[in-house]
């Protein structure tokens, strides 16, 4: 048991990052931070912000699980509710989503603290076309698991 332990200590100590990286690693780390400042993929965080702000904020009046869209650039959540009045969360409906959007192509990871949240993060240089498709398939998503679980809801 003792040599068990040893062999999971040493394992952990070769996966922690090293103290004094080397050079190539620090230029490489340093050009990765300049073309994250470049205008052509801030701009790109900023369309995709946008374009999930105009298509799922309007939803939160046509399906009241859908509790809060919030986020900032290329990184943005949607969080679903039992309630839009108390927020409870809603994490039975992540499954029923996530299973939708991938019969349409669409891969989504679940997030939040409650695991309630879809959380999207496309590639900053995502073509227009190609993000709202993307999206398209999520919306039709949240509303066919909406209309397929809110009577299970109701009834519970």
């Amino acid at each position: 048991a003792i040599g068990d332990h040893t062999r999971a200590s040493e394992a952990r100590m070769n996966q922690t990052i090293k103290a004094k990286p080397d050079l190539s690693e620090t230029v490489a780390a340093l050009e990765a931070l300049e073309l994250l400042q470049s205008p052509e993929l801030q701009a790109g965080a900023a369309r995709i912000e946008a374009t999930i702000r105009e298509i799922f904020e309007p939803m939160k009046l046509e399906l009241s699980c859908i509790g809060d869209v919030r986020g900032i650039g290329g990184m943005m959540i949607v969080e679903f509710v039992k309630d839009p009045v108390t927020k409870e969360p809603w994490l039975e409906i992540i499954p029923e989503i996530t299973k939708r959007t991938l019969q349409g192509g669409v891969v989504l990871l679940r997030a939040g603290l409650y695991g309630n949240c879809i959380r999207f993060l496309p590639v900053l240089d995502i073509s227009d076309e190609m993000l709202r498709e993307a999206l398209h398939v999520v919306a039709n998503a949240f509303r066919a698991a909406d209309a397929a679980m809110k009577p299970a809801l109701v009834s519970a």
